[in-house]
């Protein structure tokens, strides 16, 4: 039994008699010293569990239950239910290590593009539509991509492969959507292609993110912006090319807080270049998304990388896991557990670029000292 918690309860069931006697003019007896051990014993979760409590009937539930039941559940409250605001300490040692979460390899498509992949992605270049533009810069009205009741006959062949492929791309969003809560539904444009330096990493990717949503029938399938999420920058190409050429700053905000045609190329090229990522952008026409093979990629000198104006449909994981969505939330929230709270506490010396910890101040928590190195730590994925 909690003492603290009885005591608690102690001094309720005291004010709720002196309450009584003042406005009844005599002090009700709220419940025995048997009723109240046997509710601190118990401590009940709802007002129905009440019921089970030796000595407590229905007078009592309806009359003091609802005080009681705050005052236990105060107590019963888990250290990893209590949360805090989260300082600014915090937030940014959490930014830090979920950097550590990213894949920073060719088989993310936020880095490594070579080919429209089916189940995954889909070009959306069509000159005699020009519906990316349109979804893009269409405020939220949808515009259809595949409509096989406007086709004629001699073509309908064409537009039913397009159809399905489409359709298969919505399955695997809704199935992770379903599984893990992670809409990755986006039109990657415009893209960049080319080698980032230090590693001689040779990229294909999205510099934009735009949200969409989809609407299906059994002939028709029409896009729109989603206003519930955030046009972004591709902040996994910064990521990547910080580590590559050990640049230690923190990542950017990745929101585009507007999209205007006329100015965004421009402003997309300005962000990047402040970004040690320098792009050139002699063209801007809207082009078809290149097939390539692993051999018939295009060789690039380091440091060397194209606007690519490409629009594409496709599943991209932002976040790289679901450990790097909770991540996310968490940073979103701006609260944070009380556990948690005391692991990040003094961790400012960290080097989160190296591989062990280059701090000269041993880490303490709660009077313990630790010390942090990432030799010891084994993670769950790569």
């Amino acid at each position: 039994m909690d003492r603290k918690m009885y005591n608690e309860l102690l001094r309720l069931r005291q004010r709720l008699k002196e309450a009584g006697r003042r406005t009844q003019g005599r002090a009700p007896l709220v419940c025995s010293d048997d009723a109240l051990l046997e509710i601190a014993e118990l401590c009940p979760k709802k007002l129905s569990d009440f019921e089970g409590v030796p000595g407590i009937g229905k007078a009592f539930i309806e009359n003091y239950g609802e005080a009681f039941l705050q005052v236990i559940l105060k107590y019963e409250e888990t250290p990893t239910e209590k949360t805090v605001t989260m300082t600014a300490s915090a937030a940014g040692t959490l930014k830090e290590l979920e950097k550590k979460l990213v894949s920073i390899n060719r088989k993310n498509r936020l880095l490594y593009m070579p080919k429209a992949a089916n189940k995954y992605a889909f070009d959306l270049f069509d000159p005699n539509t020009n519906c990316a533009e349109s979804i893009i810069s269409g405020n939220g009205s949808s515009v259809a991509i595949c409509d096989l009741s406007r086709i004629p006959d001699s073509d309908n062949q064409n537009e039913a492969a397009k159809y399905r492929r489409i359709v298969q791309l919505l399955r695997e969003v809704n199935k992770d959507l379903r599984d893990k809560g992670q809409n990755d539904l986006y039109i990657g444009y415009p893209f960049v292609i080319g080698r980032l330096p230090g590693e001689n990493f040779d990229v294909r990717a999205p510099l934009a993110l735009f949200p969409v949503k989809a609407d299906r029938t059994t002939t028709r399938i029409r896009l729109a912006l989603d206003d519930s999420r955030d046009i972004v920058y591709n902040s996994t190409l910064i990521l990547a090319n910080f580590k590559f050429n050990n640049i230690s700053k923190p990542l950017p905000t990745d929101t585009i807080e507007r999209y205007a045609s006329a100015t965004f190329i421009n402003e997309l090229i300005a962000f990047y270049d402040s970004n040690d990522i320098h792009i050139q952008n002699s063209n801007r026409e809207l082009c078809k998304f290149a097939e390539f093979k692993a051999d018939e990629f295009p060789h690039f000198r380091p440091g060397e990388l194209q606007l690519e104006p490409c629009a594409v449909l496709g599943k991209f994981p932002i976040c790289s896991s679901s450990i790097q969505k909770d991540f996310d939330e968490i940073l979103k929230r701006n609260e944070i557990n009380t556990l948690l709270n005391d692991l990040l506490l003094n961790t400012d010396e960290i080097d989160y670029y190296s591989d062990s910890y280059a701090g000269d101040m041993p880490v303490t928590i709660n009077d313990r000292e630790l010390e942090i190195s990432e030799h010891d730590l084994v993670y769950i994925n790569d």
